[in-house]
């Protein structure tokens, strides 16, 4: 694991090289029941020193309350690959369309996957989720947050 002195987050830019804040980390949270053979609980808390909505060019997003959104269109961002077998991640945040399938169509289509009421499921006609975008957060076209990319299949 990272010790939160050696870690510090970016904000306010979609660019890792030019612009943004640097916030240091005064401590990260692990889930307790993170499980690493099956990614479940696959999130921590990150406290930043600083406030980052006191950044220029970075705005909140509202949590998820409902259980699923089946059908509804969702946004995935991240620094990740754009192609598995490129050696570097980017420096320029991406960001990719998806559907989001209900729990009943993820289970058909991903059978032989650990599928469970914890997963949302997504579908996109062109472009996913890569090495590198763990963490990236699924937001709803009305600006809802409804996920955190976990694992994928490529």
């Amino acid at each position: 694991g990272k010790y939160p002195q050696s870690v510090y987050v970016v904000v306010g830019t979609n660019d890792l090289v030019v612009g943004g804040t640097h916030l240091s980390v005064s401590s990260i949270i692990s889930h307790e029941r993170y499980d690493s053979s099956t990614f479940k609980n696959n999130i921590a808390l990150v406290k930043t020193t600083g406030n980052m909505l006191s950044v220029p060019q970075t705005s909140s997003v509202a949590l998820n309350i409902a259980s699923t959104y089946p059908g509804q269109k969702a946004v995935l961002s991240g620094w990740g690959k754009e192609l598995l077998s490129l050696p570097t991640y980017s420096n320029h945040l991406r960001y990719a369309e998806f559907y989001v399938l209900s729990l009943d169509d993820c289970k058909r289509e991903l059978r032989d996957y650990p599928v469970d009421y914890d997963n949302i499921c997504t579908k996109a006609s062109r472009a996913g989720g890569c090495d590198g975008d763990n963490g990236g957060p699924l937001v709803s076209t009305d600006r809802i947050q409804i996920g955190v990319l976990s694992w994928g299949i490529p």
